[in-house]
């Protein structure tokens, strides 16, 4: 787990401008429009299942609920696509991803009550 933690911050440290600590839907965007298979489509992949993941972990701990309901069978390609679609309803392309990669994710996959 450390490891895939240390990887992910490695390559979202080549993903983001050094003078923003938090990365925007558009820098996302950008890093995510690379070619299959390239770094930029990896680093992308790691960033949005990290958020995945970080979200799911935090909300066990805090027995809140999930925020989505995400199939475990959804592919990094997947991830992407979906994050491609919501980029086109940002409403600010200079706002944080997380928060807009959650929304997304909450829409697209919805818990049932």
């Amino acid at each position: 787990m450390l490891k895939t933690l240390l990887s992910v911050t490695f390559l979202l440290s080549f993903a983001t401008s050094g003078t923003s600590a938090t990365m925007t839907i558009e820098q996302l965007r950008d890093v995510c429009a690379g070619p299959s298979g390239s770094s930029g489509q990896t680093a992308c992949a790691a960033y949005l299942m990290g958020v995945v993941h970080g979200l799911q972990l935090g909300t066990s701990w805090t027995k809140r609920g999930e925020p989505f309901c995400i199939p475990e069978s959804i592919s990094s390609p997947q991830a992407i696509q979906l994050f491609n679609k919501s980029v086109t309803q940002a409403l600010d392309l200079k706002a944080a991803v997380a928060p807009h990669w959650a929304a997304a994710l909450a829409d697209a996959f919805p818990c049932r009550k």
